[in-house]
């Protein structure tokens, strides 16, 4: 009965993985070579483009990612693999940013000047914690905030937290260099912090799979996702 139930728990378990891997592959596909499904989804906002990158910094992703996949089927210790796994994903998403050839100001251009830049200069305004947190809905009827309403709180909150951090390492009371101050925060620390998260999807896999059972060698996994190497 149990061979049974674990033979089952293996086949689904291999399906989902299966799964997730050809839908990746076929993201990554869409990307290189430019083929316009996603294009042509109405209302879609994110156009695929060129973009003229430095050769170097995409040989350095490929090669971290290269050593993740090394470091996953090895035989060393879930904390070696998840430390070294979150340093080689963070080294990938700084390298397709550095691509670009402008440095850290590919990463700081992305909080202030496209994209949720809008929450970067609602957080350098005098806002509380704890009116993200509890009068979400009344801060938005009271001010009109273009992006704001399609978000949930979480996501002011982070910028919010992330101009707090900022303002402890580099004080200021000019909202210009405050803005420059968090821009520069996040920078240095969100690549990493996205990462961060595979520690939990461990802990939780760990609570839900048996993993004493299916010896996991996939970490690699988590950091090939385009959406993750690619937010710089």
């Amino acid at each position: 009965m149990n061979n049974k139930k674990f033979s089952t728990f293996t086949l689904n378990f291999l399906t989902l993985l299966s799964l997730v891997s050809v839908i990746t592959f076929i993201h990554w596909l869409i990307l290189i070579f430019q083929i316009p499904v996603l294009d042509n989804l109405s209302d879609w906002k994110y156009k695929l483009h060129i973009t003229s990158v430095e050769p170097l910094w995409i040989f350095i992703a490929f090669l971290a990612f290269g050593v993740a996949i090394l470091l996953s089927i090895s035989n060393s210790s879930y904390l070696i693999k998840l430390t070294g796994i979150i340093l080689l994903g963070t080294i990938i998403q700084y390298s397709f940013a550095f691509s670009k050839g402008d440095g850290l100001n590919a990463l700081t251009f992305r909080v202030t000047g496209k994209g949720h830049a809008e929450f970067a200069k609602v957080a350098v305004r005098p806002i509380s914690i704890r009116a993200v947190v509890v009068d979400y809905e009344s801060l938005l009827s009271e001010k009109y905030y273009g992006y704001l309403p399609s978000k949930p709180p979480g996501t002011l909150l982070f910028y919010v937290l992330t101009d707090k951090a900022a303002q402890w390492i580099w004080p200021s009371d000019d909202k210009p260099e405050q803005l420059k101050n968090l821009a520069n925060f996040a920078s240095m620390t969100w690549p990493l912090l996205s990462y961060l998260s595979l520690i939990p999807l461990f802990l939780l896999a760990r609570y839900v799979f048996d993993v004493s059972s299916i010896r996991d060698r996939r970490q690699h996994l988590f950091i090939s996702v385009p959406s993750l190497n690619l937010m710089t």
